[in-house]
């Protein structure tokens, strides 16, 4: 697969992550730390959207035979 299919591959799916979380509220009653919050979210989609997108890379290119 071409290193830009992957590229693109990995950010949708840190996309669809980070989208995903969206209505989740890490804690409801105590908000004083917002950006650490919001910070914390993009991290968490970051390391999510990557692993998911390099088992599908891997799947696909085992189905493949490449």
């Amino acid at each position: 697969m071409t290193d830009l299919f992957r590229l693109l591959f990995q950010i949708f799916m840190i996309y669809v992550a980070f989208w995903s979380m969206r209505n989740i509220h890490f804690t409801p009653d105590d908000n004083r730390y917002p950006n650490q919050l919001a910070t914390l979210r993009v991290l968490i989609a970051i390391a999510l959207g990557y692993l998911v997108s390099t088992f599908f890379i891997g799947a696909a290119l085992l189905i493949l035979g490449q």
